[in-house]
């Protein structure tokens, strides 16, 4: 066992978890990809260059604790430390009306999107008052914010309760030496977007709207890899799309257009 910086991160096996995952190698941490799909976890291990000594990939479904434990286990056996966690798997909805919404698709939903963020920040919270240091850092997204759009309400409400309970979390933890975190990497263009069943993000309307402020998922990575390592404040949400920057992208919109759903 050997002692280094490391980051464990759930749902990544794509999308924005991939990215992040490629961009905490690249300065140089020991990185934890785990995901549920055993074939998307194959894929990203041959996307992400490095070798077995500074990665690891883990199969885990964030609705089952015992499986985030080991997830946290085998990191330390392997690395001694886990200096950043971040809770990034999560699923999407179908665009439905909330009262259409089938029981199954709504319980598979909350129990990823919030069940696994609680179960996943206990598991990482309870280790790093063990080893005495560490942050964790749950992703949200849409809703986080009290937004309301017809068709994504579900999945909102998950974002919201994943934004107060980081920040109850964070509340319970001042003085520890561990810190809780939200991260808010913006409009992204990923296979949640393109492939959601009748999506209302299949719009001339909204795809305009993802030109204007949306980037691919690694344009957030970058941005906030860093600034995850150099925060030290106790309930931060670091936050990709600012007010300025948003005004700045509708002025740039002017002069210079951007394609983001190229045709196939």
């Amino acid at each position: 066992m050997i002692t280094v910086a490391t980051v464990v991160i759930t749902g990544s096996s794509k999308g924005f978890g991939l990215e992040l995952a490629k961009e905490f190698l690249r300065i140089g941490y020991c990185v934890a990809v785990s995901g549920n799909n055993q074939v998307n976890l194959n894929a990203a291990i041959k996307v992400l260059p490095v070798d077995d000594t500074k990665l690891m990939a883990v199969r885990c479904d964030v609705t089952i604790p015992g499986d985030l434990q080991e997830l946290w286990d085998k990191a330390i056996d392997k690395w001694g430390q886990v200096d950043i966690w971040i809770n990034n798997a999560g699923v999407s909805q179908k665009a439905n009306k909330l009262w259409e919404t089938a029981t199954e698709e709504a319980t598979n939903l909350i129990n990823t999107n919030v069940m696994g963020v609680l179960y996943g920040t206990r598991v990482a919270v309870k280790g790093m008052l063990q080893q005495g240091f560490g942050k964790v850092y749950n992703t949200v997204g849409f809703g986080s914010t009290g937004m309301i759009r017809k068709g994504l309400n579900l999945y909102g409400t998950s974002k919201l309760a994943i934004s107060h309970l980081s920040k109850a979390f964070a509340v319970e933890l001042k003085g520890s030496g561990v810190i809780v975190g939200t991260l808010q990497p913006g409009m992204m263009v990923t296979d949640f977007v393109k492939n959601t069943e009748g999506s209302t993000y299949k719009t001339a309307d909204v795809h305009r709207i993802y030109n204007i402020l949306g980037d691919t998922p690694d344009v957030p990575a970058g941005r906030l890899v860093k600034r995850m390592i150099n925060n030290k404040k106790n309930g931060a949400c670091l936050s990709v799309l600012s007010t300025p920057k948003i005004l700045y992208r509708f002025l740039r919109s002017l002069f210079i257009r951007r394609n983001l759903f190229p045709a196939r």
